[in-house]
């Protein structure tokens, strides 16, 4: 998981999921919501580039993976 709120935070920002209306702290249930989105979102691109090969995106996909279990979410569930 992230080392601070800080670094959760900075992960909402870059990708522009945070949908909160208010300064609260991240839950870690928001986090994983959040990420199997991101991990969704990856997936569908990916079966929509019709089989070429995208470096970048497979790269994405490995770091989300990463992060999912890391938070303790079976991947395996959530795959296409």
């Amino acid at each position: 998981m992230y080392g601070s709120a800080t670094g959760m935070q900075d992960y909402v920002f870059k990708y522009g999921k945070d949908e909160r209306k208010d300064n609260k702290k991240m839950s870690e249930k928001e986090l994983i919501a959040i990420t199997i989105d991101r991990y969704t979102d990856l997936q569908q691109i990916k079966k929509a580039n019709g089989g070429h090969e995208n470096q970048m995106l497979d790269y994405f996909i490995k770091v989300t993976i990463a992060k999912l279990l890391s938070l303790g979410v079976n991947v395996e569930d959530i795959t296409l």
